[in-house]
């Protein structure tokens, strides 16, 4: 599932993912969710265990109040 959404919504100004070598990016997303507002964000943590937000979905996007995904 998080594969299928990293690929949708909007793309953040980082890029896509790249493959997981040396120097290169993970390629294990992270689903970030407000339960708040329906929005969201796919993410990855980089070899230099920075986050790296691959793509961002507005308010809206999401059923709101979700507490287990």
């Amino acid at each position: 599932m998080l594969a299928a959404l990293a690929f949708t919504g909007t793309t953040s100004p980082v890029g896509a993912v790249v493959t997981n070598d040396a120097g290169g990016q993970a390629t294990d997303p992270i689903l970030w969710y407000n339960s708040t507002y329906g929005s969201g964000g796919i993410g990855t943590i980089d070899t230099n265990n920075n986050h790296v937000t691959l793509r961002t979905y507005p308010t809206g996007s999401f059923a709101t109040n979700w507490t287990h995904v």
